[in-house]
């Protein structure tokens, strides 16, 4: 259903409370602009075997519908990119510790402690995109370097407020990081890189 922009709540529905919702493995909403918070209530109901979706750009899904995620353990992949998120929905995101992949990039209302409380229960986390989450300081990856221990692909491109330390406290809790985007951050110096040599074994450029 990606980039059906048409595709409402009702549309959604009829989909999910049919025969076949609770048998629902993934689910991709990319785009569709007129789902809300409903479809999560709706989904959280119903597709108890779903481990994927993606709300990406759906501007009506808020931390109310988000908070109920966090009780889905069958859940391994979530994608809310430029959704309205904040604190309260990534804190309820860490009920669930079985979430692998996280992406919440462009997620403007998410601050440092919204990424500690999520990050300090999700110690199996492999992937996560906080990109252009421009509120994010080194005080978040600090909690995130030293509990997502697993992490191996990590994107903080446009997180402006960063630093050489955060490259610091990820190289030194991150150690099978493959994968690192710090691209348009110009806080970010050579030491940085020095940083990930020395910690990231793993790492490629």
């Amino acid at each position: 259903l990606g980039d059906c922009i048409r595709i409402s709540d009702h549309g959604v529905r009829n989909i999910v409370d049919g025969p076949s919702g609770p048998q629902i493995r993934e689910l991709n909403l990319t785009n569709c602009l007129r789902v809300g918070d409903t479809t999560l209530f709706r989904i959280a109901q119903r597709c108890q075997s779903l481990a994927y979706v993606s709300f990406c750009y759906s501007e009506f899904v808020t931390d109310a519908g988000v908070e109920l995620l966090g009780n889905m353990q069958a859940l391994r992949s979530l994608d809310l990119s430029g959704c309205a998120v904040g604190d309260a929905g990534l804190a309820s995101l860490g009920n669930n510790p079985n979430f692998r992949n996280i992406s919440l990039s462009e997620c403007n209302q998410i601050t440092d402690v919204g990424i500690q409380k999520m990050c300090s229960r999700l110690l199996l986390l492999e992937t996560l995109d906080i990109s252009y989450c421009v509120n994010v300081t080194d005080y978040a990856t600090k909690f995130l370097a030293f509990s997502c221990r697993e992490l191996v692909r990590l994107n903080i491109a446009g997180c402006t407020q960063l630093t050489d330390t955060s490259v610091s406290y990820i190289s030194g809790g991150c150690h099978y990081l493959s994968h690192l985007n710090m691209s348009n951050i110009t806080n970010m110096t050579d030491k940085a890189l020095r940083f990930l040599r020395r910690g990231c074994k793993s790492y490629r450029d």
